[in-house]
Formats: C-alpha cells, sequence, structure tokens
C-alpha cells in the first residue's frame, strides 16, 4: 500500500506541470469567459480611471493655468473637480459619482501642486484616492451581471444569424471540397515516380507560410486591376471586385483557404495511403476491378481514420477562421463568426457580449464534432 500511494505521488508530481498549464491556459479562460458571458463588462470602460495624467499639464491646457504661484488665485477660482474629470477628460459619471466628487479636495490638491509633490505622471484613480474622503468603491469600474440578458440578446442580433450562417456554409463548403481535393493530391504523389516529392513540396509550402503574407498576395490578385481580372479581361468579360462584392468575396476567400489547407491534408492522407496493405490493391487487380470501385470500395474504406480526422480538424478551423476575414473581407455582410466575436471584444468593447457569443460558439463546436464522429463511425462497420 506504501509503494502505491508514493508511486501514485510521483505520478501526479510529474504530471503537475501539464496539469497546472491546462488549468492556467485552458479550465481558467474558459470558466473566466463563461462569466464575463453573464456580464456587461467593457474594457473600455474598466480604464476610464486609470488614465496618466500630467496634473500641470492638463490644468494649463483645460483652464490655460501654468504652474507658478501667481496662478494660484485663478486655480482656486477656476478648478472643479467634477467639471474637471466629466468634461474636461470625457469620462461619463454616475449621480452617485458626481456627489461623491463634491467632498474632492481641491485646495489640498492644488497646495501640492504649487509644492511639487504632484510633478510628474499620475493617474486618475490614485487622485481621487489622494484627496477624496468618501468611498473609493464609486470609481473602481465593477461589471454588472446581466445573467441570461447576452445570450436573450443573440436571438434579435441579426449579424449573429448572418455571422453564424456565413461561417456554416464556409465550413461545408470548404471542408467539402478541401477533404475530396486532400485525397485526389494524396493519390497523385503517392505515386512512385522521381517528380513525387516535388509534387508533395509544391502543395504543402501553402499550408506552412504565414496566412497574413498569403492573404495579402491574394488581396493584390483579387483585385480590381490585379492578375485575375487581367486575365478576365483577355477574355473579354469585365472586372469584378471580387472582395468588395457580398456575392463574390465569401467564394474568394473560400478559395484561398481550400488552397492553403489541402496541402496538409494531403500529408495526412498520404500516410493513410501508405499504410494500405499493397495485397489488397493486387487481390483488386487479379479480379480486374475497375479504378472506380478500388477507389469507393478499398481506398476510401481504409482512409476512413484519416477522414475523420481531416472532418473534424477541417471543420473546427474553417467555424473558427478569422485572420483571412479580417484581411480580406471588409463588409460584415460576408463577416464569419469569429470575427464579429473579435468585433464585438476589441472594436466596440462588448466583452460581456463577445465571450457570451464565444460560449454559444464552443457549445456548436462541440456539438458538430461529436455528431461527426458518431456519424462516420457509424458508416464505417
Amino acid at each position: 500500500m506504501k509503494s502505491r500511494t508514493q508511486e501514485a505521488a510521483w505520478g501526479y508530481l510529474l504530471a503537475f506541470p501539464a496539469i497546472a498549464g491546462a488549468v492556467l491556459f485552458l479550465v481558467y479562460p474558459i470558466a473566466k469567459g463563461l462569466w464575463l458571458g453573464l456580464t456587461d463588462y467593457n474594457p473600455l470602460s474598466s480604464t476610464s480611471f486609470t488614465v496618466s495624467l500630467d496634473i500641470g499639464e492638463e490644468l494649463a491646457l483645460q483652464y490655460g493655468i501654468g504652474s507658478g504661484t501667481e496662478d494660484r488665485a485663478t486655480a482656486d477660482e477656476l478648478f472643479d473637480a467634477t467639471e474637471f474629470v466629466e468634461y474636461g477628460l470625457a469620462i461619463d459619471l454616475s449621480d452617485a459619482q458626481r456627489a461623491a466628487l463634491q467632498s474632492f479636495d481641491e485646495r489640498a490638491m492644488l497646495d501640492d501642486l504649487y509644492a511639487g509633490k504632484l510633478a510628474g505622471k499620475t493617474t486618475l484613480g490614485q487622485l481621487l484616492t489622494r484627496y477624496l474622503p468618501r468611498d473609493q468603491a464609486l470609481f473602481k469600474y465593477k461589471a454588472a451581471m446581466v445573467g441570461l440578458g447576452n445570450f436573450k440578446k443573440m436571438l434579435g442580433d441579426q449579424y449573429f444569424w448572418i455571422t453564424l450562417g456565413n461561417s456554416f456554409m464556409f465550413a461545408i463548403i470548404v471542408v467539402t471540397l478541401q477533404t475530396f481535393l486532400s485525397v485526389l493530391l494524396a493519390i497523385a504523389a503517392n505515386g512512385k515516380n522521381r517528380s513525387a516529392h516535388f509534387f508533395k513540396v509544391v502543395f504543402f509550402i501553402p499550408s506552412v507560410t504565414s496566412s497574413a503574407a498569403i492573404s495579402m498576395i491574394f488581396w493584390m490578385l483579387y483585385s480590381k486591376p490585379g492578375i485575375i481580372n487581367r486575365l478576365f479581361g483577355l477574355l473579354g468579360f469585365q472586372a469584378v471586385d471580387w472582395l468588395n462584392n457580398t456575392a463574390t468575396a465569401l467564394p474568394s476567400v473560400m478559395a484561398l483557404n481550400i488552397w492553403t489547407t489541402a496541402g496538409f491534408f494531403m500529408i495526412t492522407f498520404l500516410a493513410g495511403l501508405q499504410n494500405i496493405p499493397d495485397e489488397l490493391y493486387e487481390c483488386a487487380a487479379i479480379e480486374g476491378a475497375p479504378p472506380a470501385t478500388v477507389f469507393f470500395r478499398i481506398t476510401l474504406p481504409m482512409l476512413r481514420p484519416q477522414i475523420l480526422y481531416v472532418v473534424i480538424m477541417g471543420t473546427i478551423g474553417c467555424l473558427q477562421v478569422f485572420d483571412q476575414v479580417y484581411f480580406l473581407i471588409p463588409n460584415m455582410r460576408n463577416a464569419t463568426y469569429a470575427f464579429y466575436i473579435y468585433k464585438n471584444a476589441f472594436q466596440y468593447g462588448n466583452m460581456g457580449y463577445a465571450s457570451a457569443l464565444a460560449a454559444v460558439f464552443m457549445v456548436i463546436i462541440l456539438v458538430i464534432t461529436s455528431i461527426q464522429r458518431k456519424v462516420i463511425r457509424e458508416s464505417a462497420y
């Protein structure tokens, strides 16, 4: 019993770095995101009272008051803490905060300013703490709990439905085409000729190239004076504004995504092809089976583990596509769900709503992945 306890203790001790990493970088962020989804947390509001100030410079800018002692009488007459915070610094104040600022010790602050005790930068929060005798909790940002309010808001949010639909369409089309194309590329690369190695490298390079760099290359290809429209012009067609046209923007990014990911999944299928016993193909050749029968009765069934992996990973990747949409699509009508989460969190400041969107997205991906595993596994037997 003692040896078993020691063995278990050593096992947990050795596994502790991995467990701690999973908790710190996986469990905690998920739990924090779920909690934020129940609040109206806004990171822009949370930083209002941490703005860095040079008090002498701010007084000079807002009231024309210098730092010399001859300006003291003017400062005593003009400076008002509430006006300074609400209008000079453009910070929205609640009624309770305005009432608290009536107790701000303006004379003590000016005494310290002219005595040189407030030289350099300070934060508004530090200033309030030093010269405001009332409860400072009024000036500390605290997100309000809204419960399921963020989730109810999604039902009436048109961009929630638009971006969710775009993501589903993106995943269905891209995963289908990239899986089929990857299988064909793997079969071609599985040949015994000398050009097979060169073929593998050429199609694998896009998957290890920076997504930002590839997006910029395709942005130039898709632009009105780009190569694609020049070729169209030679054929007598009108130039197409591929990325600004709502009918072509998303399909253009789909083509880019298929091109960049097909080579990576080609390697996955290539590994599966090389594990298929040659005897199966020899038997099929002896029986005179046509190529289509060999492909659908031998190759595809033997590639089911790889197909499951590619479909699941491809679906997750397509649902989460962000960078290519960020670089290439300028309108929200063609935006994807992940991009809408980013817009809410980091551009609109609606971190609480963005967290709720992310929580729903996580559930959607889990459900889709579970269904895919069940369907593909059942079809294998």
